[in-house]
C-alpha cells in the first residue's frame, strides 16, 4: 500500500509499466474534471473510473481487495476514510468473484490503519492489500472520486 501526496505521484514510477502508464496519464489530465464514467487509458491494462458517491457509516463498509488490478484511489471533491490491511488480517467473508475482480472479507482483529483520504492524496492498493472505501470522515458527505484501475 501506498498513501501520499499527490505532488509526489512521480516517486513511485518504475513499479510496474502499466503503473508507470496511470501515473503519466495522472500527471498530465486533470481527473477532477472528468464526467462520472469509465475511460480506458490503455486497453484493459488502465483503465479510470470517475465515481460520485455520498460516503457512509464504517459499519456499513466492507473491507474489499483484487487480484488482477492495482487500485490507486484519490478523492477530487469532498472527503472520505478509507482503512486498509494486509488481507492475510481478514477472512473472506462472501466467495471471490474473479469476473468482476473482487473480494470482501470481514473486519480484522487488529492491524488496520486508517487514512484520510483528501483532496490532494492517493492511495495505491495492491492485491496483497485489503480496503475499506467510502467511509464518513467525521460525517457524511458526498464525494468525487478516481480509481485507476491498473492491471498487476
Amino acid at each position: 500500500m501506498i498513501y501520499d501526496r499527490l505532488d509526489q505521484l512521480k516517486t513511485y514510477l518504475g513499479i510496474s509499466r502499466n503503473l508507470d502508464t496511470a501515473i503519466a496519464w495522472l500527471a498530465a489530465n486533470d481527473a477532477g474534471k472528468l464526467a462520472m464514467g469509465k475511460y480506458p487509458v490503455d486497453g484493459e491494462k488502465v483503465i479510470v473510473l470517475a465515481q460520485s458517491y455520498e460516503t457512509k457509516e464504517r459499519t456499513l463498509a466492507r473491507f474489499e481487495a483484487h487480484r488482477r488490478y492495482i487500485d490507486i484511489q484519490l478523492v477530487t471533491e469532498g472527503q472520505e476514510q478509507c482503512y486498509a490491511t494486509p488481507l492475510s488480517n481478514v477472512g473472506a467473508s462472501e466467495p471471490f468473484s474473479a469476473e468482476n475482480d473482487i473480494g470482501f472479507y470481514g473486519e480484522p482483529a487488529s492491524g488496520e490503519v486508517a487514512l484520510p483520504m483528501l483532496p490532494g492524496t492517493f492511495a495505491v492498493f495492491f492485491p496483497q492489500d485489503a480496503h475499506k472505501p467510502s467511509c464518513d470522515l467525521d460525517v457524511k458527505r458526498p464525494v468525487r472520486k478516481i480509481v485507476v484501475k491498473v492491471a498487476v
